[in-house]
């Protein structure tokens, strides 16, 4: 049951995402739109991560590949041209892609859709959809299945975007590249889990 409550809250948040993307394109002017982008896919990116820890909790790391490469693979179709990272920023800024002001900006709404993710995972959870959901929503200090120093996770996560990155920069003119791309993340990720 805990698996399906997962994967709807990962429907509703592509939905909302969405319909954000769209709404923010009608009304917003390209100039800003480009920051509303990041701070959707900001918020839907971390949403739907944070949410994998309960399927990961129930079901194991092998479901949790399956979701995570699922999820992956949607991100690939719906971000555009925002990538909810920080380190596309800092690329995009080395390359000349954007400026000093623009980079910054974007990377503020990039922290602020992953607070607002954050907010909006807890208010679902205080709906109790199940047990997992209600423990969590009731707990004081939020664990992950992910268990490390704070040093580690951040180089595991370096590690791990310099190497999507650089796939995805390899790889970019390929009709493979999103798929390859995800299946890179997941195996980075499961791979992690074992250290």
């Amino acid at each position: 049951m805990a698996v399906l409550v997962s994967i709807g809250f990962m429907v509703v948040t592509f939905a909302i995402a969405q319909v954000l993307r769209v709404v923010g394109k009608a009304i917003l002017p390209s100039s800003i739109y480009e920051y509303w982008a990041e701070l959707i896919t900001t918020w839907q990116f971390c949403a739907c991560f944070i949410e994998t820890d309960f399927v990961t909790a129930d079901h194991g790391w092998w479901m949790f590949a399956v979701v995570c490469f699922l999820m992956c693979l949607g991100f690939c179709k719906v971000f555009e041209d925002a990538t909810g990272c920080p380190c596309c920023v800092l690329e995009d800024y080395m390359g000349n892609l954007t400026t000093w002001t623009s980079a910054l900006i974007k990377v503020a709404v990039q922290i602020l859709g992953a607070i607002l993710a954050a907010r909006w995972a807890y208010f679902v959870w205080t709906m109790e959809y199940s047990a997992g959901h209600a423990d969590k929503a009731r707990e004081e200090l939020c664990e992950t299945c992910i268990n490390c120093s704070d040093l580690e996770g951040m180089a595991a996560e370096g590690l791990a975007t310099f190497t999507a990155q650089f796939a995805a920069w390899k790889l970019k003119e390929s009709d493979l590249s999103d798929y390859v791309n995800s299946a890179l993340c997941v195996a980075i990720i499961v791979t992690g889990e074992t250290f």
